[in-house]
């Protein structure tokens, strides 16, 4: 499984993922992503873990391929970020 995770988190948890056979990729800079780059990452990963600050966009959604999961961080304020009926259309589940 791949996965991208932006923006960066601790060695310790990408050592844990590493170990579960997950391959990992963090976006390295302080500033959001631009949404194509993000886009661009994404676009054949598994899995997306992402900040409240990101906003996930319904087209962003459309475009991911083959993800299956996108954790947003912390969860509080998910539904002003995260276009939830384009991800629901896509059968990603949220609670």
């Amino acid at each position: 499984m791949e996965s991208f995770y932006y923006p960066e988190i601790p060695a310790a948890g990408i050592d844990l993922l590493k170990k579960a056979g997950l391959q990992v990729e963090v976006y390295p800079h302080d500033q959001p992503i631009p949404e194509s780059l993000l886009l661009e990452k994404i676009r054949d990963c598994d899995a997306l873990l992402s900040m409240v600050t990101d906003p996930i966009s319904a087209a962003l959604i459309e475009q991911a391929g083959q993800l299956k999961i996108i954790a947003i961080m912390p969860w509080g304020i998910i539904i002003s970020i995260c276009n939830l009926q384009a991800a629901g259309n896509r059968g990603y589940q949220y609670s």
